[in-house]
């Protein structure tokens, strides 16, 4: 989550949960939803105060009884094109294995 004087953007993770987001319903802050996945924990009791732009795939989108075409992609898949964040890709030949956090 990455936080503004008037907003808060829910983007990369599976991080649109209730446990997640309950903290800031009252804030007074607009929440904006943007490629984010549900999963770990319940989906957000309140829907309403959120502004849902797009969701990770549609299994998230019924998850909030969303319509379907809110389900976008995984919103890191934007992060390639984004001048500053691209990293300078070096050929290798070695393996990287990341596990899954619940694999930890």
């Amino acid at each position: 989550m990455q936080e503004a004087d008037d907003l808060i953007l829910v983007g990369i993770g599976s991080i649109l949960n209730e446990r997640r987001l309950k903290p800031h319903y009252s804030c007074g802050k607009r929440v904006v939803i943007f490629g984010t996945g549900a999963g770990y924990c319940a989906v957000p009791q309140k829907i309403d105060g959120l502004y849902i732009k797009a969701v990770r795939g549609p299994l998230t989108a019924a998850a909030i009884v969303g319509p379907p075409e809110a389900a976008i992609t995984n919103s890191a898949a934007l992060l390639a094109g984004a001048p500053g964040l691209r990293l300078e890709r070096h050929e290798t030949d070695e393996i990287l294995f990341i596990p899954h956090i619940t694999v930890l």
